[in-house]
């Protein structure tokens, strides 16, 4: 099986996406190449490329929005398939790379894949207009595609919704590999949290779409409820200033500790509960990487969220943008220390589902599905 992945968003979900998924599929003889983007691309996704010496990479320009330089991009890609093809498998992965990966592929040549990793029009504060816009381009990019891979149910049926034909739906959840985490004792002793401090962890992009002022309202809200509880935020973005004007004016300075930076293996084995109070979502690493540590999670009710997160067996969901409610979910966990570990408990068990191999082995189902091998084809097949 010989397949091309695309990519521009070399960074963060997307980016450990992409690598985890091409070095499962050389694990299975598979020839993997890949097409991607410097422009934002991390550390992590990084070092991973330097570790798949098999894996044939290559830097291409891209930028994140549409731009006439698209077709130039299409144009590199498609004099790459030639000197490295024939190809079986074309797979895209988000908006920009599953666009390049339809446009360049085309006609009758390989089986083409696109895996948005969160629709862009999820986001519920796009206007209507930009929503209808996309809309159209999914549709229209959608007659070029024969398999649409959404990472949950809930961003299948948005993508039906859209318009996007069932029979190109497929649903396969993200996985992580195994990791090696920091000791709980560790970790905590490393950002200076104290035995009796129960911690609520937050570890995303300061963005609006993670709407981390929406946690700082909720922990606001219930921060004379518990007193032992300290709020840690790792990572850093655009609302990182107000997310601090808000901790100031509640007077919880003491109470907040801004990690920056940190890998999840560094700084969520401090966490005793992860929260999650996203506007919208795809499925998250975050959420596996809460499930693995054995950590009941309080998210919003967002993408992939009930995939990882069963109500009131390993945690709660509560509706996106009320605060309130994020505090009482969040209250309910921290007070009661038994049920807290029954909580995590039963998060490690369903860590179990969301693995690295599975998400291999679905998928590359999927592509031999789509291209079988010449001694699987049918005999009806051409």
């Amino acid at each position: 099986m010989r397949v091309l992945h695309i990519v521009e968003a070399s960074n963060t979900g997307v980016g450990r996406h992409v690598v985890d998924l091409a070095a499962g599929l050389l694990g299975h003889d598979c020839r993997v190449d890949l097409v991607y983007s410097t422009r934002r691309m991390d550390d992590v996704f990084a070092e991973r490329l330097r570790s798949l010496p098999e894996l044939h990479a290559t830097a291409i320009d891209m930028q994140r929005r549409p731009a006439i330089a698209d077709a130039t991009v299409v144009r590199r890609v498609r004099a790459l398939a030639r000197q490295r093809g024939p190809f079986d498998i074309v797979h895209g992965h988000s908006s920009k790379g599953g666009a390049i990966a339809r446009l360049a592929a085309g006609g009758r040549g390989p089986a083409v894949v696109y895996t948005p990793n969160g629709v862009f029009t999820m986001n519920p504060e796009l206007s209507s207009l930009a929503r209808r816009a996309v809309g159209a381009i999914e549709r229209r990019l959608a007659r070029r595609t024969d398999a649409v891979i959404a990472v949950s149910p809930v961003e299948r049926d948005h993508l039906r919704d859209l318009g996007v034909a069932d029979r190109l739906l497929h649903v396969i959840p993200n996985g992580i590999p195994a990791r090696a985490w920091e000791p709980r004792e560790t970790a905590r002793r490393n950002f200076g949290i104290g035995p009796d401090e129960i911690v609520v962890g937050f570890l995303g992009r300061l963005s609006p779409q993670k709407n981390p002022e929406l946690l700082v309202d909720a922990f606001a809200r219930l921060a004379s409820r518990c007193p032992e509880a300290t709020l840690a935020v790792v990572g850093d973005g655009p609302r990182a200033d107000a997310c601090r004007d808000l901790v100031g004016a509640a007077k919880l300075d003491g109470r907040v500790r801004w990690l920056g930076f940190q890998t999840a293996e560094a700084a969520m084995p401090a966490f005793d509960v992860f929260a999650m109070p996203s506007r919208y979502e795809g499925m998250p690493y975050v959420l596996m990487e809460a499930l693995c540590l054995g950590l009941p999670i309080v998210a919003t009710d967002v993408g992939g969220t009930r995939l990882a997160v069963v109500d009131g067996e390993n945690g709660r969901v509560v509706a996106p943008g009320d605060p309130a409610a994020l505090a009482d979910a969040l209250a309910s966990v921290l007070l009661d220390p038994a049920h807290r570990q029954q909580l995590g408990a039963a998060s490690r068990k369903l860590s179990e589902r969301f693995t690295v191999a599975e998400m291999v082995r679905r998928t590359l189902a999927l592509y031999r599905e789509l291209r079988p091998a010449p001694d699987e084809a049918r005999p009806s097949d051409p």
